[in-house]
């Protein structure tokens, strides 16, 4: 049996409980910054159609074991999550199952576009990128609606008071009519590629609460990074003490651009064109200069100099890590480290000379602990009696440092 207890609760779109729901099958949920992610549940088919409708909520919880008790349960996600469809199957054999696939809450900012023509103060933004993130939501989905129908009630959906100080790189985009999710999407991307990681999400931190949106810079869990207060250290090498069974570290040059023009809308003379540079690329090599070119919207010198640089820091030079970090045992997931944490790796590889070890190749790395993928699975035997009940989780640890 697994060693880690798996509760649902389904709620209507209010908010009010429904029921439990005891008779699950199967659980599929995939963790992801900044992202709309999957929820899929298959229960046995006692349930009637009449409790499931459109965004109902479902509530996932998981509780670890350490020995023979379960540790109090987490909310998986930190979140509830939204129905989006229900299917009844019949299969071959005369079995039956009901398959929900719910959506992470962040499908709330999905439901909008940025309802403003360009050159209005609502859809052309410069600023840093967690005012501009907050005044997009504000401005669709609350209170700075300028119509009214558009905004949700604050039973329902809250806006958390922007980061204070403001955090993130400078942006500055024309969102006119793009959609609201795609737009903060791009902003958290182009803070990034500016060296400062940007998070955002609708959770629901006090079920059965209303959803509520939130920015987060850095990371979104907790700093355990070789240069943070707590260290969490993992050794590629080291089974025993939490390592992995196989890892590898990809350095790759292959796309590089250091020196970027970038043009505004028009021709000839008319279009303003701004260029940025990495002179340290420039000089590692004869043919270190490699230049690229963007059209962008907008011919803003400062909105150039932001796309310009914005593809400069794409192009870099990539360290790509990759760990299988599903079969350790030692560290327990959700107790001793979580989705969006931040974690330290020494990575070591020997060095073979005519079939003897002659050196080390080694590396220090920050990861960050994202997507996560969660997987739960029951066996009936015929009277319908639990025989077994296995879980995985499966974990990418990415690279913090993407320069080589």
């Amino acid at each position: 049996m697994s060693n880690t207890s798996h509760i649902l609760r389904l709620y209507t779109p209010t908010g009010e409980f429904i029921q439990d729901l005891d008779a699950w099958k199967s659980i599929d949920v995939t963790l992801t910054e900044n992202d709309i992610a999957p929820l899929t549940i298959t229960l046995s088919p006692q349930y009637t159609d009449q409790i499931f409708s459109r965004d109902c909520r479902v509530l996932y919880e998981r509780a670890p074991a350490a020995g023979e008790y379960y540790l109090p349960a987490r909310i998986v996600g930190d979140t509830m999550w939204l129905l989006g469809s229900k299917e009844r199957v019949v299969e071959e054999d005369g079995s039956s199952s009901i398959v929900l696939i719910c959506d992470h809450p962040n499908k709330i900012l999905a439901s909008r576009v940025v309802a403003y023509n360009e050159g209005t103060a609502q859809a052309d933004k410069s600023d840093l990128a967690s005012t501009v993130i907050n005044e997009i939501v504000n401005q669709n989905l609350s209170a700075g609606a300028t119509d009214a129908t558009r905004r949700i009630s604050t039973s329902h959906f809250v806006l958390d008071t922007a980061p204070n100080p403001a955090i993130g790189a400078t942006v500055a985009k024309s969102f006119s009519y793009q959609n609201v999710l795609s737009a903060i999407q791009e902003i958290c991307q182009s803070s990034a590629q500016q060296d400062y990681y940007m998070g955002f999400e609708v959770w629901c931190p006090t079920p059965p609460g209303p959803f509520r949106f939130r920015q987060y810079g850095r990371q979104r869990g907790t700093n355990r990074g070789f240069a943070s207060d707590q260290p969490f250290i993992l050794y590629s090498l080291s089974q025993q003490y939490g390592g992995f069974m196989a890892s590898s570290v990809r350095e790759d040059w292959s796309n590089v651009v250091s020196f970027v023009y970038a043009g505004g809308p028009g021709k000839v003379d008319e279009r303003s064109v701004q260029s940025v540079s990495d002179p340290t690329l420039m000089a590692q090599s004869p043919f270190g200069r490699v230049e690229a070119f963007l059209s962008a919207q907008s011919g803003d010198a400062t909105a150039l100099n932001s796309e310009a640089y914005k593809m400069l820091r794409a192009a870099r030079p990539q360290r790509d890590f990759n760990a299988d970090f599903a079969n350790q045992t030692q560290y327990i997931y959700d107790v001793h480290y979580t989705w969006g944490d931040i974690i330290g790796v020494n990575f070591a590889a020997p060095i073979i000379t005519y079939g003897a070890l002659s050196g080390w190749v080694t590396y220090k790395f920050d990861v960050r602990l994202n997507p996560v993928h969660i997987t739960a699975q029951r066996f009936y035997d015929q009277d319908g009696y639990i025989i077994d009940e296995q879980e995985k989780v499966e974990i990418s640890l990415r690279s913090i440092s993407s320069t080589a």
